[in-house]
């Protein structure tokens, strides 16, 4: 499935709310559309878990999980 941009904007509005409300040590988890090119905005959106399918099983995964590592270096 494909990502849907507004849930950035979502992310932001549940992260600021758990941190206004001493919530942070609940982790917001992303699961659908989350693909290399987008796993780092996602993450610096807010989301703490990403799940990733497709992004990681179509074509090599090996070599898209090492991509997916350095999309994300140092988050």
């Amino acid at each position: 499935q494909q990502f849907i941009n507004n849930y950035f904007r979502r992310m932001e509005q549940l992260n600021e709310f758990l941190i206004k409300h001493d919530l942070e040590n609940i982790e917001i988890e992303v699961d659908g559309g989350v693909k290399i090119d987008n796993a780092k905005e996602i993450a610096q959106a807010g989301a703490d878990i990403l799940v990733s399918g497709s992004g990681i099983f179509s074509g090599n995964i090996q070599e898209n999980i090492k991509n997916m590592k350095l999309k994300l270096g140092g988050l």
